[in-house]
Order: C-alpha cells, then sequence, then structure tokens
C-alpha cells in the first residue's frame, strides 16, 4: 500500500527539511506548466501536493503516522479513534458491606445480595462465600463488579453476624503449655431432652447440629452441658477447631398419675 511518504519519496523518518526539499523537487518536475496535457503528471503533480499538506503541517504529520489514511477522512477525530482502538474499558470495582448469617459464616453458601452495578443490570444478584468468614473479613468477588471488558470485581465487606435462633459464638481463650494462646471459637446452643433420657442417660439425635444431624452420647442422671469436640466453629486454614457445647434443658412430660406415683415412690 503507497503511503503519503512513498508519493514525495521520503522516508517515515524524514526531517522536516527532507520533506520540503522533495517536496519542491517533484512539484518543479511535474507541474502542469512543464508537461502540458500529461494527465499522468498532473495526477502524480495533485498527489505529491497533498502529501505534503498533510506531512508538512507537524500536527497532521503526527496523526498520519499515529492512525495512517484513516486520519484523512473529514471529521476524524482522534479522541474518539484512540477510544475505538483500546477496545472496551475494564469495568470498575464496587463494594458493599453486610452482615452474614452465623450458620453461612460458618459453613459457606450462596444468597442474594441488592448490588448497583448498572441501570441495565438486575439489582439482586446471587453472591457465594467460603467457610469459615469472620466479622471484618474482606472478601474479592470477581466479575461481579460494573460491566466492562472484562467487568470489575465486588469487594464484600462482613461488618458483622447476624445471630441465629439456636446457636450462638462463643469465643474462648486457651491457654496451652510451651505454646502461644489460641483462640477457640465454640458454638453453644440448647437441647430439649425427654425426663427419660435424663434419667436414664443414652444416645439422643440433633437434628438441627450446624454441621448437620448429629448423634450425641448423654450422661445418666446429669444436666451437666455436653461438648462435642470439633463440631464448632472451624478455622479454613485448619489451625483451629471449636467445639459444639449442648446445654441440657429437661422437657418435662404431660401429667401422667402413673408417673407421678412413681416419682413420689422413687429412692433417692
Amino acid at each position: 500500500m503507497t503511503t503519503l511518504y512513498d508519493t514525495l519519496g521520503v522516508a517515515r523518518t524524514a526531517v522536516a527539511a527532507e520533506i520540503k526539499a522533495a517536496y519542491r523537487k517533484l512539484t518543479q518536475q511535474l507541474h502542469p506548466d512543464k508537461n502540458p496535457g500529461d494527465r499522468e503528471a498532473e495526477e502524480r503533480f495533485k498527489l505529491v501536493t497533498g502529501a505534503y499538506e498533510v506531512l508538512g503541517d507537524p500536527s497532521r504529520r503526527k496523526l498520519y503516522d499515529e492512525f495512517g489514511d484513516v486520519s484523512l477522512s473529514r471529521g476524524f477525530d482522534p479522541k474518539l479513534a484512540r477510544a475505538a482502538r483500546r477496545g472496551p474499558e475494564r469495568g470498575a470495582d464496587l463494594g458493599v458491606e453486610i452482615d452474614l448469617p452465623l450458620l453461612v459464616a460458618l459453613r459457606g453458601g450462596s444468597f442474594e445480595q441488592v448490588v448497583d452495578r448498572s441501570p441495565q443490570l438486575p439489582a439482586r444478584v446471587k453472591l457465594t462465600v467460603p467457610a469459615g468468614c469472620s466479622a471484618g473479613q474482606r472478601l474479592r468477588l470477581g466479575g461481579l463488579g460494573r460491566p466492562g471488558s472484562p467487568a470489575g470485581d465486588l469487594w464484600l465487606t462482613i461488618r458483622g453476624l447476624l445471630p441465629d435462633p439456636r446457636w450462638r459464638l462463643v469465643e474462648v481463650r486457651e491457654e496451652l503449655p510451651d505454646r502461644p494462646p489460641r483462640l477457640r471459637r465454640d458454638l453453644v446452643g440448647r437441647l430439649d431432652v425427654p425426663l427419660g433420657a435424663v434419667y436414664s442417660g443414652g444416645s439422643v439425635l440433633v437434628e438441627h447440629a450446624p454441621w448437620g444431624p448429629l448423634s450425641v452420647a448423654l450422661p445418666p442422671r446429669s444436666l451437666d452441658p455436653v461438648r462435642v469436640p470439633g463440631h464448632g466453629w472451624r478455622d479454613p486454614r485448619g489451625q483451629t477447631t471449636g467445639d459444639l457445647v449442648l446445654e441440657l434443658v429437661l422437657r418435662w412430660p404431660r401429667p401422667d398419675p402413673m408417673l407421678e406415683a412413681m416419682l413420689r415412690n422413687a429412692r433417692y
């Protein structure tokens, strides 16, 4: 493809003086007064003149070097051309603060959240968080920020943990010999136990245990809290595992004359 530099017979690196000298030499050779009736010389004269109008103007030459022939078009806008050449830009990051339900923070999971990403996108998006999240933690969710190419990220800050109706989080500082102290995070909840199980002991099923249904052994004739090691809060880095602590609550049976008589006659 012939360039304006080819038309003047100079290199792209030519300085202004070289371009001007080439232009003068060619226009003297091709001038219509020296070439009467020569259509080819006349056309070349026009091309040389047009090439010098661009390359002889420093600002127009700069645009030509950057964009080529498209810069010669009427109404050419270099700002729009640069934006089009760069293509779509990466979307901006967004930040959202939320209060996370206790069990979602414990086990991880997905939930819907209103995020102001763009008027063209749905306001509610599905967010997924890993297990073991803590208050104050900051999570990066890729591709859920402002739209773009690629989309920006969503930075999710966990402001706090919402209380659970069954379980509460209790932090216990453990002093260990020859080791630095560590923070154990237990999950504490109440367990209703029928009179027969309290009296005789045995296994009871904790259907709504945080990590799924759990069979727990109860000692006979005791309402002391039952501790299940390793079933509390789990550190995602595996450094600390809390316990599950069950506070036993006696569930009294319905009034029964026979049971009442047996209890009255029981030996203590």
